[in-house]
């Protein structure tokens, strides 16, 4: 038998589009009428299912437009994922597929389009869209940013039913880049998992009215797994894991963290008084978002170094802008080095520094980042880089939510800020020398390297004097 929901969001009406029954918990998903809504936290609930039997929801309806996301292209078109699922359920349909716009054209006129979103470069391929469905294959894959700016691709036509409503819905399990926007979003708790059962999590505006429901669901929730033997595959992963997939838990894996002493660091107030300090400045410049400055505090008579502060300003759009801000730093804190990145837009940007700022800027060191990063998070572990807490805020939140992109651990996460982390970087680098000065060490010459020393300082004073070096009759 199958089973579809009709244009007013309920169950009973059977049809071609949807080819089993869905569950209780999915029914319930499919019923919610809200213009926001979340499905899972377990793995094997049925949330891709949920996901696409939601955007079929409008497929009778004259110009419906729905679109489904994956972060890769790859993810799109894994066996069993949502564009392979689509095509068991509609390939011996009525439906035309077309693999040109990647989208189920279905007989009303309506379609169902898939697209992934690999950077935020990736934004821009929809700019144009207007959907009446935007869905998320695991949401928390993207950044929070993304999702929220698909809102405004949601809109009506005037032909458009007003009795049916726009929808963004997201399937997903804890864990990933959009993790905590996911649970700040949507109010869920973290102190304890989402055993089955769990009554949906709602938020409501000022007006009382819901605006967003997360919906718990457990793999016991899809009838269509055997439970007991996934459940053992499911002891084999990691204890966070384990408790994200199996559980339903939202805490987020820390392992996966680029700098994960971040939250450990020792935190100060202020510099420690009566120290002569010097002052490291490091920048790393936005391509499409806000440059990031980070300044270093050193004193030659302490090992350890100070973040003394991040930020991002707004509004440093031309070499210009960027040039007179850090005079304006410099003006203040007097550097003993300034440097900067050189990628994307850097190398000009330092170049101009040079030539028409007069500003010194050196290139900042970007060779083996992964090995610096886990060098500086291991200063920081052992308390030879403290931060100034009041003035490091961007740092602490960056580096606090930065993931590697996979396990390889190559790569940071594309799409997650890290502007205040790499400029971070670059100042530690840079003033590497935990605060001391090199003490030289004696050396007792014997008879023959007194010679040569003293033949080499007559040299040196005859090539100071005359420019050249004379006979030793002449001087």
């Amino acid at each position: 038998m199958l089973y579809t929901v009709s244009v007013s969001l309920q169950l009973p009406a059977e049809h071609q589009w949807i080819p089993h029954k869905p569950s209780h918990k999915q029914a319930l998903f499919l019923s919610l009428s809200c213009r926001e809504a979340l499905y899972g936290g377990s793995a094997g609930c049925g949330k891709s299912d949920a996901l696409l039997m939601a955007a079929a929801q409008g497929i009778e309806i004259p110009g419906y437009r729905a679109i489904l996301f994956r972060r890769t292209y790859k993810d799109l078109i894994k066996p069993d994922a949502l564009m392979d699922r689509a095509r068991r359920w509609w390939s011996k349909t009525p439906a035309r597929w077309s693999h040109e716009e990647m989208c189920w054209h279905f007989p009303s006129g309506a379609t169902i389009g898939f697209g992934y979103m690999d950077c935020v470069g990736d934004l821009e391929n929809y700019q144009g869209g207007a959907y009446q469905f935007v869905g998320w294959d695991e949401q928390t894959h993207f950044p929070g940013d993304w999702i929220t700016y698909m809102f405004s691709r949601i809109r009506r036509t005037e032909s458009f039913p007003k009795n049916f409503p726009l929808r963004m819905r997201g399937a997903t399990n804890p864990g990933s880049i959009g993790h905590d926007f996911t649970v700040e979003r949507y109010g869920i708790r973290t102190d304890a998992p989402f055993p089955p059962g769990s009554p949906p999590v709602v938020h409501r505006n000022a007006l009382g009215m819901v605006d967003r429901v997360f919906l718990p669901a457990h793999a016991e929730d899809n009838p269509g797994l055997d439970w007991s033997d996934y459940e053992r595959s499911l002891e084999q992963l990691t204890p966070i894991k384990r408790k994200q997939l199996k559980e339903g838990w939202w805490i987020q894996d820390s392992s996966g963290l680029v700098y994960p002493n971040a939250g450990s660091a020792l935190f100060v107030d202020s510099l420690p008084p009566g120290e002569d300090w010097s002052y490291v400045l490091a920048f790393d410049i936005g391509a499409s978002d806000n440059c990031a400055f980070a300044i270093y505090a050193v004193s030659k008579y302490r090992p350890e170094i100070y973040l003394l502060s991040t930020s991002e300003p707004e509004g440093l759009n031309t070499p210009r802008d960027l040039a007179l801000h850090i005079r304006g730093l410099d003006s203040v804190y007097h550097f003993a080095s300034i440097v900067g990145d050189y990628g994307g837009l850097g190398k000009g940007y330092l170049e101009e520094f040079r030539k028409y700022f007069a500003i010194p800027v050196e290139y900042a060191e970007k060779q083996n980042k992964r090995g610096y990063i886990e060098l500086f998070d291991g200063a920081i572990a052992n308390g030879m880089v403290r931060i100034v807490k009041s003035g490091c805020a961007t740092w602490i939140d960056e580096s606090g939510k930065l993931l590697w992109k996979n396990g390889q651990r190559l790569e940071e996460m594309p799409g997650m800020r890290n502007h205040s982390c790499d400029a971070s970087l670059y100042g530690w680098r840079k003033a590497s020398h935990y605060s001391h000065e090199e003490r030289p060490i004696e050396k007792r010459l014997d008879a023959q390297e007194q010679l040569e020393a003293i033949a080499f300082t007559t040299e040196q004073d005859s090539l100071d004097r005359y420019g050249v070096v004379l006979p030793d009759c002449l001087m």
